[in-house]
């Protein structure tokens, strides 16, 4: 019964953050469809589904990439206590990743996101341009 629940409940979460990439798609919103949108993604990130979170990471970043001007206060919250207290050092480090795209937009301005079922390979290129504007910067 309880593995039930557990199965409705990440079935839920999901539906929920696949209606955010859908609000995402659409860049004509209304306040009400984004604040809905943000509290889908903060609900993923506070899952215990590791793999929901990190695609609800990655997301966040296409969400923050279509949409920069939203207030993404309560999602920087969730993903500053996912950077100290993720439960695995791959979600940490998304974490980290995504709240540096969002809080330096210009950083990553030039970065092409791949059109593939493959988070990862976005993840490393938005570490690639980190990288880079390290050695550029000394």
């Amino acid at each position: 019964m309880k593995k039930h629940r557990l199965s409705k409940l990440l079935f839920v979460l999901f539906l929920m953050l696949a209606s955010t990439q859908l609000i995402a798609q659409n860049a004509n919103l209304s306040e009400h469809k984004l604040n809905r949108a943000i509290n889908n993604c903060v609900m993923a990130l506070n899952s215990n589904n590791d793999g929901l979170i990190e695609s609800a990471l990655f997301k966040i970043i296409l969400f923050n990439h279509q949409f920069p001007n939203v207030n993404y206060d309560k999602i920087v919250s969730e993903l500053d206590k996912l950077t100290l207290n993720g439960k695995s050092t791959r979600i940490r480090q998304k974490a980290f990743i995504t709240k540096l795209y969002i809080e330096n937009p210009d950083m990553f301005k030039n970065v092409k996101f791949l059109k593939t079922e493959n988070d990862d390979e976005n993840f490393k290129l938005i570490t690639d341009k980190l990288e880079s504007n390290i050695f550029v910067s000394n």
